[in-house]
């Protein structure tokens, strides 16, 4: 198995040295896309497979989010952010990795004009000083949760959005020494999003994935005895619990993520062993049929599993990854142009910027790595499965604090840029040919904390916004320089996110302010400037700020996480006519 892996690891070394990154013209994306507005803000979105025979899935990205989501179906459902046009973007992969074009579709949502204002406000209990938050679908519902890192209790708190609209009392989940930044977004192409968190004091990266909860019935029949009995089952990839029958018997299950259920039964002394494979004959219940032979291979049983599966908010700890020193910030978005989310995050410790990247085990999807070679430091490549692991750390300056992935130069890629809290100043790389390189440093305000990638002047690129700890400032960039800068309720502003807030089309800013407990909001005009700010009331000591929506209105909402208060507070808008 070494020398397998090894001749695995020499294969890829050599492609990624003469290999070349490009997305695959041999696959065809998909065609036929169709668009029906549901309700509100949500829309459904059809297509027409691809004729390529060995198609797995289908990626999408809505608008410029740099996360790309994965469904192996031939329809899905968005949730668009603010009135207007909303570009829906997809690509089909195929069983080897590969990745075809993408395919663009217009979602109109502008149905009403209205003009939106600061309305009521929510707060809901968080752990000990919640320092990083993020956005997005855990439970597979298509709507928006929170997810939280407590910074002293050492958990993430979890808030789950209902059909109501409504948000659930967090469920806590335990995490390593003093975690901070939070991501959400699919890693591994199953159509199910992971929770990547950073833990500063143990420098590790924890990632979370959502379990399934099965519950179902057994009958196993040896001759004429029959015995019943149930399963409980619970995981991510495999799925594992007891069989308990009648009489004396018991044993063990284990389902694999490649449909591959194996038994354990025990009977008195005797210890009988089985396999069956996975027959989804609709999508609820799952049916296991197969047949269970003893160990001995004289007797025979045969049984049938009805399982019945329930989703829904839980998670697990799925795997941990190594950092570098005190990691702070956490992105998640495709930083390598090869359709599958990545995970960068900037080491204040370490004075460096780390990415963690799963690559399709193909050339093209890993020749990056060879170019990364003069500006990395460090490199670690590992075979995980079928996937290759690879971990690149770059340089930057002094304390890296916050990290943002988004398209800066229009040229369908994703860029990058770390803002550093000792050295004042922000590290930019940008993606040539498939290659990630560093751009300089461009000087912020004082102690910048945080970075959002985000189009503030309607141009149709991303714009880069940095906030101040310690000079109350919104800074305003383009990978060439400053291009304005704005004065915030306080001198100590900390986490900023970029999001249509009044619903005109139009993106908005909003950043939280430490000291006086409130949170601006910059409000685009018409004149594709920042609006004179308002302010809103947070808990104590705001930090982490999103623009989403968390109630289902199509209208998003402001969210902080306020430090000492141990709470998240939601900011509400009304609109009028």
């Amino acid at each position: 198995m070494q020398k397998y892996k090894a001749f695995q690891i020499l294969l890829m070394t050599i492609w990624i040295v003469f290999g070349s990154i490009s997305l695959s013209i041999a696959i065809a994306p998909p065609t036929g896309i169709i668009v029906t507005h549901e309700k509100d803000n949500a829309f459904d979105v059809s297509w027409k497979p691809s004729e390529d025979k060995d198609i797995m899935g289908y990626g999408y990205q809505l608008d410029s989010s740099p996360v790309v989501s994965w469904t192996n179906g031939t329809k899905t459902s968005v949730r668009v952010a603010g009135k207007g046009l909303h570009h829906f973007c997809i690509c089909s992969i195929n069983t080897v990795g590969e990745i075809s074009f993408y395919a663009t579709a217009v979602i109109d949502y502008s149905f009403n004009t209205s003009k939106e204002q600061i309305g009521s406000s929510s707060t809901y209990q968080a752990g000990a000083w919640p320092a990083g938050m993020a956005v997005g679908d855990i439970n597979g519902d298509n709507l928006n949760d929170i997810v939280c890192a407590n910074y002293n209790d050492n958990t993430i708190s979890v808030f789950i959005q209902d059909n109501n609209g409504r948000l659930s009392e967090q469920a806590t989940y335990s995490t390593f020494l003093n975690p901070l930044g939070v991501g959400i977004g699919d890693i591994d192409l199953d159509g199910r999003n992971e929770i990547s968190v950073v833990c500063a004091g143990a420098d590790i990266m924890n990632i979370f994935g959502q379990a399934v909860i099965i519950d179902g019935s057994i009958t196993i029949k040896y001759g004429t005895t029959t015995l019943d009995g149930t399963i409980s089952l619970s995981g991510v990839k495999t799925f594992s619990g007891e069989i308990k029958v009648e009489g004396e018997q018991s044993g063990s299950i284990w389902i694999s993520s490649d449909n591959l259920c194996l038994f354990q039964l025990k009977q008195g002394t005797s210890t009988l062993f089985g396999s069956c494979t996975l027959s989804e004959q609709s999508s609820e219940p799952v049916r296991l049929i197969g047949e269970i032979k003893a160990s001995d291979g004289m007797a025979a049983y045969t049984g049938k599993i009805t399982l019945k599966k329930e989703t829904g908010g839980h998670l697990i700890n799925i795997a941990n990854y190594a950092t570098e020193r005190a990691p702070y910030g956490l992105s998640m978005g495709d930083i390598n142009g090869d359709g599958r989310n990545d995970i960068v995050v900037a080491n204040l410790g370490a004075e460096s910027i780390s990415i963690f990247t799963w690559l399709a085990n193909i050339p093209r999807s890993y020749s990056y790595l060879y170019h990364s070679f003069a500006f990395a430091k460090k490199m670690i490549l590992r075979l995980e499965g079928d996937k290759i692991f690879a971990y690149i750390v770059y340089p930057v300056d002094k304390m890296p604090f916050g990290i943002d992935i988004g398209d800066m130069n229009m040229d369908g890629l994703q860029d990058m840029a770390c803002v550093n809290y000792q050295s004042g100043n922000m590290n930019v790389f940008l993606q040539e040919n498939g290659i990630l390189k560093p751009s300089g440093t461009i000087t912020t305000g004082p102690n910048p904390t945080s970075v959002k990638c985000g189009d503030i002047n309607s141009d149709g690129m991303a714009e880069i916004v940095t906030s101040s700890l310690g000079g109350g400032s919104l800074s305003i960039f383009t990978p060439a320089g400053l291009i304005g800068t704005y004065t915030t309720h306080d001198a100590r502003s900390g986490g900023v996110d970029v999001g249509d807030i009044n619903n005109d089309g139009r993106q908005d800013v909003a950043v939280s302010n430490d000291t006086s407990n409130t949170v601006s909001v910059f409000i685009q005009g018409k004149d594709d400037r920042l609006n004179s700010q308002t302010s809103c009331k947070t808990g104590t000591s705001p930090g982490s700020c999103k623009i989403a929506d968390i109630n289902n209105d199509g209208i998003n909402e402001v969210i902080t996480a306020d430090a000492q208060s141990n709470t998240i507070t939601v900011h509400y808008f009304v609109h009028s006519k």
